[in-house]
């Protein structure tokens, strides 16, 4: 997501068209280490940032989640009652 912004924003820079960018080895080597350094700052203060929002919200590090419930009785015999009618409307429908 940020490199592709960057590369954007480079590409409105130079103005170059469809023409690949100027410049030789050394030149180009210091656009894409400012690009990857750009990048890595971008990504650290998104980072704090995402960051400081996750303990704004109580973030504690530790991942909460609830115990499965356990099945209860009815449960089962409402399940075996919903297929029973199922099947039954299947079998009636299949005859006529």
């Amino acid at each position: 997501d940020e490199a592709l912004r960057l590369r954007r924003a480079r590409a409105a820079r130079c103005a170059v068209g469809a023409q690949r960018a100027g410049g030789g080895l050394l030149w180009r080597g210091r656009v894409a280490g400012g690009l990857v350094g750009n990048l890595m700052l971008r990504s650290f203060e998104r980072s704090e940032r995402i960051y400081n929002a996750m303990l704004a919200r109580s973030y504690t590090g530790e991942l909460l989640t609830f115990g499965r419930p356990a099945v209860a009785s009815e449960d089962v015999y409402l399940l075996a009652a919903w297929f029973s009618f199922l099947i039954l409307a299947l079998v009636i429908a299949f005859m006529f």
